[in-house]
């Protein structure tokens, strides 16, 4: 890695990195920081197989030593750009026979609690550290952590101290979290939530179960073994959590040892650990990978290491991210409410915004034109956002003739606006006074959180311009702010190739499937060359432009 995020501190400069591809190099690889850590600050994770992990094809531990840190602060967030599509593999009816197979277990008494998790697939547009800092603004811990390793990418928002270590004092701490409730919409239903976790029976004997199975272990390692608070409620943003602490003098600081005797951590496994980790692995079918393995640092000073729930990963290059979200199973456990605490676990990554879905359509002898293309990118972007959809606009009948607003919400619900077509004011093409970020996940989809766009329509709206286009660093095209763009070039007709940064609007889906005009990348030479440029809405269809702004 080139530079890592771990709680306060941003490292940096590199000096050498430590791979693990089965539980013999691991050996080696902790053996090398416990002998090198007073050179630097060892930044990396440690998968949940590791310690019985045979040959992987990736790392099950990976380290990098980096020379320099300094304290991190987040960049301002200028604007939200993380919306994930979510998907998942495992259905309600699939989690409902593994939740039935162990509470099988605990009538035959083989388990007491278990740790039941399932996978969340998020696509995006979005850059790593764009989606970290995002993230961060609803899930702010002192052990997050950004570590753009080779191999995979990991993003962690964990709240869960697993151990910390003082090299110093020769002493250990930990504090599994076990315990879990929404935060409450008003004061007063925050407080009752807080105070009902607080007292609650299920997850007072699931916390303090997880203490004890902390405290046996830790006998193996250490001396002076203490609880020093029981069952505390901590508040986060989105839910409550209870912790427990416990604290003891080591015996021998080094990290193999004690990652034998406690490793994983008992909150995310279940009782006894080992029968537990036996049947999640049964169940389960999905690799957990770092989830629920531990992220930390090591130094001159402290091993402080995180359990990775809340914790986002993706393979090098890719898009597409898994975050596993589970609760502890118990014999009192109801199946529908532990289903959806999984879900209420994952809803830290969104960002916390009302908006809706658009379509402008035009109304020609009260018939709404291409009321196909315009019903189908409502339905996709429903599906994409969560949102409440039913087959409305296939059969709404419009009133009158012009542009048809509609407003398409989150519960379902619609609001309608009508406005006459009026000719525009203007055929000139602006161009963007600097460059648009096109990881942006809002691109793809027509929806009233376009902040990026505000200033480009209010030049359209004073007639000033017939649009603003828009394009990346690289000198890419893209789009301009209410119409896609279309180049005559040696006399065919282009456009911006779809993708990433633009919406595919319906004018140039049909010129498209019509075989009038082809995607193509296109850059700003492009645009300096064409023979005519124009652009096409559903509004509008195809309108000549002139460029009135100098090249850059």
């Amino acid at each position: 890695m080139q530079e890592a995020i771990f709680g306060e501190f941003y490292y940096h400069s590199p000096l050498q990195s430590l791979s693990a591809f089965d539980s013999k190099q691991l050996q080696d690889l902790l053996a090398q920081i416990d002998t090198q850590r007073h050179s630097g600050y060892f930044v990396g994770y440690v998968h949940y197989h590791a310690l019985s992990a045979s040959k992987s094809t990736t790392p099950i531990a990976y380290f990098t030593q980096f020379a320099k840190r300094q304290t991190y602060t987040p960049k301002p967030l200028e604007n939200m750009v993380f919306y994930p599509q979510i998907d998942t593999p495992i259905d309600f009816n699939t989690y409902a026979a593994q939740f039935k197979a162990i509470q099988k277990s605990f009538e035959d008494g083989e388990c007491a609690q278990v740790n039941l998790t399932l996978p969340l697939h998020l696509k995006t547009h979005t850059t790593p550290r764009a989606i970290f800092e995002q993230v961060l603004r609803n899930q702010h811990t002192p052990y997050c952590a950004f570590l753009p390793s080779p191999f995979e990418t990991i993003l962690s928002f964990s709240p869960e101290l697993f151990f910390d270590v003082d090299y110093g004092k020769q002493s250990i701490r930990v504090k599994p979290m076990k315990g879990t409730i929404a935060r409450g919409i008003t004061p007063e239903q925050d407080a009752h939530n807080r105070e009902f976790l607080q007292s609650d029976p299920k997850n007072r004997h699931e916390n303090t179960m997880v203490v004890d199975l902390f405290a046996q272990e830790l006998a193996q390692i250490a001396h002076n073994i203490e609880v020093t608070k029981l069952c505390e409620v901590e508040a986060h943003p989105t839910l409550f959590q209870m912790t427990s602490t416990l604290v003891g003098t080591l015996k021998n600081p080094q990290l193999l040892p004690l990652l034998q005797a406690i490793f994983p951590s008992s909150s995310v496994t279940g009782e006894p650990k080992q029968k537990s980790m036996r049947l999640i692995e049964d169940l389960e079918k999905h690799d957990r990978g770092v989830y629920c393995g531990a992220i930390g640092v090591v130094d001159a000073h402290q091993a402080l290491f995180n359990v990775p729930i809340r914790t986002m990963c993706a393979p090098a290059q890719s898009q597409t991210y898994t975050l596993c979200v589970g609760s502890g199973v118990t014999q009192a456990s109801q199946l529908e409410s532990e289903y959806q605490e999984c879900y209420l676990k994952s809803f830290f990554i969104l960002p916390k915004m009302e908006f809706s879905l658009i379509e402008t359509m035009l109304v020609r002898h009260l018939e709404i034109c291409h009321r196909d293309l315009h019903a189908q990118r409502l339905k996709n972007s429903a599906r994409y956002f969560n949102f409440t959809y039913d087959r409305w606009l296939e059969h709404y009948q419009p009133t009158q003739d012009g542009i048809l607003r509609l407003e398409w919400h989150k519960d379902g619900s619609h609001s309608l606006e009508y406005s006459p077509l009026e000719p525009p004011k203007s055929t000139k093409l602006l161009l963007a006074p600097k460059p648009l970020d096109p990881h942006n996940d809002f691109l793809t989809h027509k929806t009233t959180y376009t902040p990026w766009y505000e200033s480009a329509r209010a030049q359209i709206q004073e007639g000033l311009c017939f649009d603003v286009l828009y394009y990346t660093s690289e000198g890419k095209l893209t789009e301009g702010a209410r119409s896609n763009l279309i180049l005559e070039l040696e006399g065919q007709l282009y456009t911006p190739k779809f993708g990433t940064g633009l919406l595919k609007g319906v004018g140039v889906t049909r010129l498209v499937e019509a075989g009038r005009c082809t995607p193509k990348e296109l850059s700003l030479e492009d645009l300096k060359r064409a023979d005519k440029i124009y652009a096409t809405n559903a509004i509008r269809g195809m309108v000549e432009l002139r460029l009135d702004t100098p090249m850059l």
